[in-house]
C-alpha cells in the first residue's frame, strides 16, 4: 500500500499501536520497540514469508494505522500458502554441518 493511502486511514503513533496488543511474560503491553521492529524487519510466517507492518514517516514521527495493524494481524493469522517445507540451500546445509561438527569437537566427541 502506498504511503498516501495509509494517510487516509486512522493514524496512530507506534506507542499507541503497541497498546493495542497485550504483553507477554507479565508485561502490560507490547513494547513500542517491538512494533517498530515489525515495521522495519517484519515477522516471518511458518511458510517462510516475511510480513511487515505498514508505516509512514510524518516529520520526525513514525505512524501506522488501525487498519494496517488489522491487515498485519490478518496476514500473520492466515493459513500458510504452501504446505511444502522450505528446503535449505547447499551452503546453509554445509554451514549447519560445520557448526555441529565444531560443537561436537568442543564437547570432546
Amino acid at each position: 500500500m502506498a504511503a498516501t493511502e495509509l494517510l487516509d486511514e486512522d493514524l496512530l503513533p507506534l506507542a499507541a499501536a503497541a497498546r493495542l496488543f497485550p504483553g507477554a511474560r507479565g508485561a502490560a503491553r507490547v513494547n513500542p520497540a517491538t512494533v517498530h521492529r515489525w515495521c522495519a524487519k517484519g515477522t516471518r510466517t511458518p511458510d517462510g514469508r516475511v510480513v511487515k507492518l505498514e508505516w509512514v514517516r510524518v516529520g520526525c514521527r513514525v505512524l501506522t494505522s488501525r487498519q494496517a495493524v488489522a491487515r498485519y494481524v490478518a496476514a500473520l493469522s492466515a493459513p500458510p500458502e504452501s504446505t511444502e517445507i522450505p528446503t535449505r540451500t547447499p551452503l546453509a546445509r554445509k554451514r549447519a554441518a560445520d557448526t555441529a561438527a565444531a560443537a561436537l569437537r568442543a564437547m570432546g566427541a
